[in-house]
């Protein structure tokens, strides 16, 4: 079996307060791989780590305890090869579409000309290719994001970090962007952790998903939507553990020195 793409081992993630006696612990203890071209949804109640586990994996954060690698290398700082699609879409708003687009292409490996092409063919891929020479004013949520999207994805990442990309869309442009992006996964084969609070989501999009406790207890459940053939009955049984798992009983906040 080849090594996983993120291997987490033993992580601890704490916050101290102010007097740095106390903190409140946000992941104990947490081990668990993601395997290549894996799409992992990790779900969980607010304030559970989903975020902050994302955030250790990009290499904007770093553990107290315990180690992630990235293909067997400590990841100590971000890289293009991990790039994260956020809730906000962050575009330029005086470049057009294809040009917030071709600004993430690496300058030294292509012209100009490559850039721009290249962005094309992302804006092509999540069907946006027809707003080129629009700005991000001229465009809805749910395109923005898609050009968000397209600009992760013309970095050629390896692995694409998503921290609940489509929680500001209502609810028909969300399934709708669901199916393109798995639709694109497939396309691309990318490894793709993908944070969401919506179960169905999950469900419809993820190879694999995993819940995270809310108090710091780690992982307290998995499951592979493609093995279940009843996903009225998968969601039920994902939304049960979702309420059983709120509280384990470990205290958030302990001595810290």
């Amino acid at each position: 079996m080849s090594e996983p793409v993120i291997s987490i081992r033993n992580v601890w993630k704490a916050y101290p307060d102010k007097s740095n006696k106390t903190a409140t612990i946000i992941l104990r203890d947490l081990s668990m791989d993601v395997e290549e071209n894996e799409f992992l949804c990790i779900v969980g109640p607010s304030g559970c780590g989903k975020t902050t586990l994302l955030n250790m994996i990009a290499g904007f954060e770093t553990p107290q305890r315990g180690v992630i690698e990235y293909r067997g290398e400590v990841i100590y700082a971000p890289s293009s090869k991990r790039s994260v699609v956020f809730q906000e879409y962050s575009l330029l708003p005086w470049m057009n579409v294809q040009k917030n687009v071709a600004f993430s292409v690496d300058r030294r490996s292509h012209t100009d000309m490559e850039r721009m092409a290249i962005a094309k063919d992302y804006l092509d891929l999540v069907g946006l290719g027809g707003y080129c020479d629009k700005r991000p004013a001229d465009l809805s949520g749910g395109m923005k994001q898609r050009v968000a999207i397209a600009r992760t994805l013309a970095m050629e990442p390896d692995v694409m970090l998503m921290d609940e990309p489509f929680s500001s869309l209502d609810e028909q442009t969300r399934r709708h962007l669901d199916g393109e992006i798995r639709d694109i996964w497939a396309k691309k084969k990318r490894t793709v952790i993908f944070i969401t609070h919506n179960i169905d989501e999950a469900i419809q999009i993820g190879t694999r998903i995993v819940m995270l406790a809310s108090d710091a207890g780690g992982i307290v459940g998995e499951w592979k939507p493609d093995e279940h053939t009843d996903h009225v009955a998968l969601k039920k049984e994902i939304f049960d553990s979702l309420q059983t798992c709120k509280c384990l009983g470990r205290p958030n906040v302990v001595e810290w020195s």
